[in-house]
């Protein structure tokens, strides 16, 4: 065995396919979603994610490839014909037997990765996950995404805001749902397709598409209709390409008591990652408002909802709003970042009523040391700047442009 053959490390979302993988040697890998170095892999090894409860998050097992053939999902798995997905194609990847490692390669709490090839050498050395994507991660840290919300932009026309974004410097995009879906808007979905093609004319991204949504319910019928909201929502996003839906908590009621708020919401979160595994995007759960506020109740929330389909969406201003301390903020953005997918890079000083806005660097938040523990926690995701101070239209939207340059300097 030459030390440089290829190992591709793949996500298992389920005990079905690993199951598969043991007793009928092979594993799919949708043809859309595949890396290109597919064609030079020798092995194959899987990642098991939090579906496979106290064995989460790390790898055990590994085959050597065979063969490499592409299929339709109903060829794949023919007692599932009438599955939406029935006619998507897949790489069927065909394996000799599934070893077991004699030590598990293990991953950080919440560690999120989809394809990465490594090389045997360090496949067979390594002791956790990190060890594997070493280099990798310093590759990442030269190319950082940094992108710009599609908020407190007045005055500018959805084509005038992605000219200053891409005029300023900016690649990505968080969009809000009122982009494509309004009550005026009888086909979201054209109008989806319509965005996309738009911003791509800019040589521009969607990282990130606002639901607006709120979770914190409890009456059945309110339930279903914000969950079948939420998956329509998962779809537009998948058209705009972005890989995350910011999701809402929800707000206090008092139909719902305080003691049922997280119940409430990992019940709806629940229901919609189907929607959201279908569609290839994450459901990031923003520190927005007043209930997810709280770095501590967001982590309930996730491991709660077991799935790693739904993680944060990192304010890094938000909790001070709500009146959290500095310190509480260094807490939260230390537990909060293994499951982050998003982010909004905001700075300000004070909480509440005493809240002022400011352009990143430019406020009381300790931005070095939430970019610290997202790096810490391999955060690939993209670096959105939010910016709610004084310098806006009037100004050219320096506050924003300031947020730039911050960003491209520390990153």
């Amino acid at each position: 065995m030459e030390k440089d053959e290829l190992v591709l490390v793949v996500i298992v979302n389920n005990k079905r396919d690993l199951h598969i993988a043991h007793t009928q040697n092979w594993y799919r890998i949708p043809v859309d979603k595949a890396p290109a170095e597919l064609k030079n892999v020798r092995y194959i090894a899987f990642y098991q994610t939090s579906a496979f409860g106290k064995e989460k998050w790390k790898i055990d097992y590994w085959a050597e490839i065979k063969s490499i053939s592409r299929l339709k999902r109903s060829q794949l798995l023919p007692l599932e014909k009438d599955h939406p997905d029935a006619d998507k194609e897949y790489y069927k990847v065909n394996t000799g037997e599934v070893k077991h490692l004699p030590e598990s390669i293990k991953g950080k709490k919440g560690r999120r990765i989809l394809f990465v090839t490594t090389n045997l050498t360090k496949f067979k050395s390594a002791k956790t996950v990190d060890d594997l994507f070493s280099n990798i991660k310093k590759e990442k840290n030269k190319m950082a995404k940094i992108g710009v919300i599609h908020y407190n932009f007045p005055g500018l026309s959805f084509t005038d805001y992605l000219k200053y974004a891409k005029d300023t410097g900016y690649e990505y995009l968080e969009l809000a749902i009122s982009d494509v879906w309004t009550p005026e808007i009888d086909n979201p979905e054209a109008k989806a397709e319509e965005v996309r093609k738009e911003v791509e004319s800019f040589g521009l991204k969607v990282s990130a598409l606002s639901a607006g949504n709120d979770f914190v319910v409890l009456d059945e019928e309110k339930i279903k209709a914000q969950v079948e909201r939420m998956n329509r929502i998962c779809g537009l996003g998948n058209i705009l390409g972005a890989y995350a839906i910011r999701t809402e908590g929800g707000s206090p009621k008092d139909s719902v008591p305080e003691e049922k708020w997280v119940d409430a919401m990992a019940g709806c979160l629940v229901r919609c990652v189907d929607a959201a595994e279908k569609n290839n995007i994450k459901l990031a759960v923003d520190n927005h408002g007043y209930i997810t506020n709280d770095g501590d109740l967001q982590v309930e929330l996730f491991e709660k909802v077991g799935s790693d389909w739904v993680g944060a969406n990192m304010d890094t201003m938000n909790y001070r709003w709500a009146g959290h301390t500095l310190q509480e903020l260094a807490h939260y953005y230390e537990i909060v970042a293994p499951y982050t997918f998003h982010t909004h890079m905001k700075d300000g000083t004070g909480s509440l009523s005493n809240y002022k806005g400011a352009a990143l660097g430019d406020g009381e938040i300790d931005l070095e040391y939430a970019v610290k523990c997202l790096k810490d926690a391999e955060y690939d995701g993209v670096w959105c700047s939010e910016y709610e101070g004084p310098e806006g239209a009037d100004t050219g939207f320096l506050g924003y442009t300031k947020c730039y340059k911050w960003l491209k300097e520390n990153i």
